[in-house]
């Protein structure tokens, strides 16, 4: 069990016996048919719910890519270790789909694959995995595990040629049941934009996953925060676990998605395509737009969204900032009557649901030296806002 709790102590062995450590994995990680858990806690456990042993539960916090074999593996035996991830990850997102917590907020969704149609179990905590920013249901090795191939794939697709690594996305869309798997191939197009346009393509094809990942991407602000939780209490862990996930906020990437990422397609095109094959590639995402809003049901649950990511549907207004910067302001031409109270209802729910975020924010880097915005230079400027809002906020909570 050392290999697989503490497996930079067995990088030789892992060197050495591969195939035989992913067996380990399989065999110790996974619950075996007929295995029943000893106690009822156990079978309440959040492990229980994926089919995962409960030996493991408290052994791989906190998640990180360093924290299972998964890491080395990769480099030694990938395409053997991505098999296993992919089989590993079904059987378990599966196994939740039918279990009480899955059967509450998992769904079913089509990935439309070269002809083919994929279904994947898709939940908001399943496509966050492999950050670990809303997967408060996701057990730490699984999380762990989505980690360790997101951070490889993103440093692969750097120095691998674009057409290997766009065979190895598409078998990874193609072969996996879970979203959560989708969501690392997202994750590498958001990346490499100019590299992955086909793999956006697919991704754009599945709506969604439009929302899903737009929460992901508003997570990202607090990531930090969560990555810190207990930060100086281990310092090895701190080393080895908490300081590589830290590391992964500074990446450019963690602050787009998808539905930008399609506005960013038709403002800006493909990088080193030519003006034709731009305009080829803009219209075929026409073309998605304009098929989604032919079927009814999907325009009426998704107007908003698809008014706002239409190109031909939005006016821009360009102003210039501090440090020659340009802020580019999108409005929207036309919206239905219904779509436009549904969006002022919901912008009301945000501002209500997220109106102390600025004031904990301030609060944190008072305590901690964390990143301030020009909000908290507000209360910097005026402490009586920050404490009217502080009595607000106490009466409410007591109220």
């Amino acid at each position: 069990s050392k290999i697989l709790e503490k497996p930079y102590i067995a990088i030789e062995v892992i060197k050495a016996l591969p195939l035989s450590v992913i067996q380990l994995c399989e065999l110790f990680w996974q619950k075996q048919e007929r295995e029943e858990d000893d106690l009822d806690y156990e079978k309440n456990s959040m492990e229980s719910q994926y089919g995962l042993v409960n030996e493991f539960r408290h052994s791989y916090f906190p998640a990180s890519a360093n924290q299972t074999p998964i890491k080395w593996l990769l480099q030694i035996a990938f395409y053997e270790t991505l098999d296993f991830i992919i089989e590993f990850t079904n059987k378990s997102i599966e196994y939740y789909s039918k279990s009480d917590y899955g059967k509450e907020d998992v769904v079913k969704i089509t990935l439309h694959i070269n002809g083919k149609e994929v279904l994947q179990y898709l939940s908001s905590s399943i496509w966050c995995t492999y950050r670990g920013n809303d997967s408060t249901v996701v057990p730490h090795l699984l999380q762990s595990i989505h980690m360790a191939l997101e951070k490889f794939l993103l440093e692969l697709s750097q120095i691998i040629d674009q057409k290997t690594i766009q065979n190895i996305l598409i078998k990874i869309l193609i072969q996996s049941k879970s979203a959560s798997l989708t969501s690392i191939v997202c994750s590498v197009v958001l990346a490499n934009p100019n590299k992955f346009y086909d793999i956006a393509l697919i991704l754009f094809r599945t709506i969604e996953l439009f929302h899903l990942d737009t929460i992901r991407c508003s997570n990202e602000f607090q990531a930090k925060l969560l990555y810190s939780i207990g930060y100086g209490m281990d310092k090895l862990k701190n080393l080895l676990y908490v300081d590589e996930r830290l590391k992964t906020c500074e990446d450019k990437h963690r602050n787009s998605n998808l539905e930008l990422l399609f506005l960013n397609y038709q403002l800006l095109g493909v990088k080193e395509f030519t003006e034709e094959q731009n305009k080829e590639f803009i219209e075929k995402l026409y073309e998605i737009i304009d098929q989604y809003k032919s079927n009814f049901s999907t325009s009426k649950s998704f107007g908003i969204l698809l008014a706002r990511m239409d190109r031909r549907n939005l006016k821009f207004k360009i102003s210039e900032q501090e440090g020659n910067n340009l802020l580019i302001e999108f409005s929207l031409k036309k919206l239905s009557a219904e779509n436009r109270e549904l969006s002022e209802q919901t912008h009301k729910q945000f501002e209500e649901t997220f109106k102390y975020t600025f004031l904990k924010i301030w609060s944190d880097f008072l305590i901690g030296e964390k990143n301030k915005n020009k909000k908290c230079e507000e209360y910097d400027n005026n402490p009586l806002l920050a404490l009217s809002e502080t009595k607000q906020l106490i009466e409410e909570l007591t109220s």
